[in-house]
């Protein structure tokens, strides 16, 4: 097993060296679609119907750029999980939804969270991701939010400070480099009304067998290791927090109200809860 994960990590290294991990994890992923003929006919029997929410189901090609996979269904039933287990956190800490004033999906996607929030019936319900195709088909196809398009590097000039109550973020620092990850949480915080809450999640110490011993000894230390930095907002951009860097460094100037090791059970990823205090920047 250990001999097994050397070869694909050095397989992996190759790949990135040459530049080539964004096309290489396409045409991986369409391979295995294309023989797997079960989820191809699942497809097609739900691109003919709504899902159970009654709301639209995106193509096969807009699940992958959000996923990394192609299958429809399981695009569906990982965003129930996920949108559930963010509610958990939020109720274990008194954040009532329903009452909550504005709230932001952050790298909302094509709605794979944001979808699942549509019951809670929030009177302000923004999402913004930086694919305008995925933006496009949220405008179209989920009428009880608002969505915008954003660069992964402008921020969200769209909205003044101080605009939402609660920040919800899935899976999306988890494919930033560093860099852009301290960028975009000074955004959220500037967004971020005065005692309002930032949800969102990291690849913890259960991904460690994704990493090169190298690259665990750098977690180990404390340190954000992230692979395939060349390829920001992509899924072969992935990042790993030890918790020590987020309460340290990447969310100094927040509370941290809760941390959840593998809270997101969508993603087996952590959950930290934090709060903006009147003096955060």
């Amino acid at each position: 097993m250990r001999r097994r994960g050397s070869v694909k990590q050095l397989i992996r290294r190759l790949i990135y060296t040459l530049g080539v991990a964004d096309w290489a994890h396409a045409r991986y992923v369409r391979w295995k679609h294309a023989v797997d003929f079960q989820t191809q006919s699942r497809n097609a029997l739900l691109r003919k119907m709504e899902g159970a929410d009654g709301l639209p189901v995106p193509s096969p090609e807009l699940v992958f750029l959000v996923t990394g996979q192609l299958g429809i269904e399981h695009f569906l039933e990982n965003g129930r999980l996920g949108a559930e287990c963010v509610k958990h956190v939020l109720a274990k800490n008194g954040i009532d939804l329903e009452r909550t004033g504005a709230v932001l999906d952050f790298g909302c996607g094509c709605g794979r969270i944001l979808r699942h929030l549509k019951s809670a019936k929030i009177p302000q319900l923004h999402g913004v991701d930086c694919n305008p195709d995925l933006i496009r088909w949220c405008k179209a196809s989920l009428p009880f939010a608002e969505f915008h398009v954003n660069t992964l590097s402008s921020g969200l000039r769209f909205f003044s400070a101080d605009t939402f109550d609660l920040i919800i973020s899935v899976s999306v620092f988890t494919h930033l480099p560093e860099a852009l990850q301290h960028f975009w949480m000074s955004e959220l915080v500037r967004v971020l009304r005065s005692d309002g809450t930032l949800l969102f999640t990291v690849q913890g110490g259960d991904r460690l067998h994704q990493l090169t011993p190298r690259e665990r000894q750098e977690f180990d230390m404390g340190r954000c290791v992230v692979v395939g930095k060349d390829y920001p907002g992509e899924n072969v951009c992935s990042a790993f927090h030890p918790e020590e860097y987020v309460r340290a460094v990447l969310a100094k100037h927040l509370a941290i109200i809760d941390f959840v090791p593998r809270g997101a059970k969508d993603a087996n990823q952590d959950i930290f809860l934090l709060r903006k205090c009147a003096k955060s920047t």
